[in-house]
């Protein structure tokens, strides 16, 4: 028994050592959660393409937006062969090939501009799932992951990576002249421009840079433009 000692004490440690880290990635919950009470219900109208898998009984959603914020598309229509792009068209187009020879599947395309009623959201451990039904009464779903960015997981780039999926108006699509103004978060900025050329991370600085300016934030505030 005296032999084990050292060792729980070691367990000890090592587990005390951890769960500091997990409770830390967990403060931010209670916002999101929040976040995606108050945009449940609401329209919304795409940005981008969203696309998803019907079979005989269910669908496979192959919309997954991640922190940058970036989208893939994957999925697979037979339970073998994986499908993966960067454009939902590219991917939509690929699908239906697929989906020809497998008895019972098609594909739907939600191109962007589609209007969008926003259902319900799932905060999960690593990724949200966020329900969308059209005006059609279809449905669908998009994914926001943060399996490989947990230290992303926070409602700081939740808004970013959703202003990047919906638009509030169309005249947000139709890319009419917004108004800046300092002090706006980087999640502000991206819901008014949409998705920057690059981005820069520095630290408290980060650079955003658009195909007619570059902006400058300062702790997650805008401080200047280029």
């Amino acid at each position: 028994m005296k032999a084990l000692k050292p060792m729980l004490l070691i367990a000890w440690l090592v587990v005390g050592a951890i769960v500091p880290v997990v409770a830390e990635a967990q403060t931010d919950r209670p916002a999101i959660v929040a976040f995606c009470k108050s945009v449940k219900g609401k329209n919304f109208y795409l940005k981008i393409g969203v696309v998803s898998i019907q079979h005989l009984i269910g669908s496979t959603d192959v919309t997954h937006i991640f922190p940058g914020p970036e989208v893939s598309y994957r999925g697979a229509l037979d339970g073998v062969r994986d499908i993966l792009a960067s454009d939902a068209e590219d991917f939509a187009e690929e699908a239906r090939l697929e989906a020809a020879n497998v008895e019972e599947a098609s594909v739907r395309h939600y191109r962007r501009g589609t209007r969008v009623t926003i259902e319900k959201s799932k905060v999960e451990k690593d990724q949200m799932e966020i329900h969308l039904k059209e005006a059609g009464g279809s449905k669908t779903k998009v994914r926001f992951k943060f399996g490989k960015h947990p230290d992303a997981y926070n409602v700081a780039t939740v808004k970013e990576m959703f202003a990047f999926t919906f638009a509030a108006t169309k005249e947000e699509l139709a890319g009419k002249p917004v108004e800046l103004m300092m002090g706006m978060s980087i999640a502000d900025v991206v819901q008014l421009k949409g998705n920057p050329l690059t981005r820069v991370n520095l630290g408290a600085k980060t650079v955003l840079s658009y195909d007619d300016i570059i902006l400058v934030f300062q702790n997650g505030g805008l401080s200047d433009a280029q």
